[in-house]
C-alpha cells in the first residue's frame, strides 16, 4: 500500500523500493505535531434586568490572537470573545484556535428578564394635624416578600410598605 496510516509525529524518509531490490532515492517528510486543542472557556454573564432585557456574555479565558468564539457551536466570527444582545436561553459557548481545533464547551445560561412590579397603589393613612407636622403613606398593593418601596424613586429600604412621619409634598 502507498498510504501509511496512524504515523506519530516525527521526521522520516519515504524510499521506495522495485521487485528486484532497487531502491529509490529517500524523500524527507515532516509529520507535524498534533495542534493544541483550546481549554474550554472561562466565561462570565451579565443577565438581562428591568430595563434591558437581553444579556451579554464575556469570554475571559483564553483569549489571544487567533482565537475565534462561538455561543451555538456553529458560527465562530466573533473575535473579542463579546457577545451583546443575547435572547434568553441556554448557550454552549466554545473557543476555536487558528488551527480549526475546537475547545470543550462551557454551558451558560441567559435569563429571562425580570417581571416589572405592578404600578402600587397607596393612600395617604394620616394627614398632618395641628398636633402632628407629618403624615403616613401606606402601600395596599402589590405587597409581597422580595419587594421595597420608595417614596422618592431612589431609596428602595423599606419593607413594609408604610411610611410615617412624612413631611407635607409630593
Amino acid at each position: 500500500s502507498t498510504i501509511f496510516n496512524n504515523v506519530a509525529p516525527g521526521n522520516y524518509t519515504i524510499t521506495v523500493q522495485n521487485a528486484a531490490g532497487c531502491s529509490s532515492a529517500a524523500t524527507p517528510l515532516t509529520v507535524n505535531a498534533q495542534p493544541l486543542t483550546p481549554t474550554a472557556p472561562a466565561t462570565n454573564a451579565t443577565q438581562p434586568n428591568c430595563t434591558v432585557a437581553t444579556g451579554t456574555i464575556t469570554v475571559t479565558a483564553p483569549l489571544g490572537a487567533g482565537l475565534t468564539y462561538s455561543i451555538d457551536g456553529i458560527t465562530y466570527t466573533n473575535t473579542t470573545g463579546v457577545f451583546t444582545g443575547v435572547a434568553p436561553g441556554n448557550y454552549s459557548v466554545t473557543v476555536r484556535n487558528a488551527a480549526g481545533c475546537t475547545s470543550p464547551a462551557t454551558p451558560l445560561t441567559i435569563n429571562a428578564q425580570p417581571a416589572t412590579p405592578a404600578a402600587p397603589t397607596a393612600t395617604v393613612t394620616a394627614q398632618p394635624t395641628c398636633a402632628i407636622a407629618t403624615g403616613t403613606i401606606t402601600v395596599t398593593a402589590p405587597l409581597g416578600a422580595g419587594l421595597t418601596y420608595s417614596i422618592d424613586g431612589v431609596t428602595y429600604t423599606n419593607t413594609t410598605g408604610v411610611f410615617t412621619g412624612v413631611a407635607p409634598g409630593n
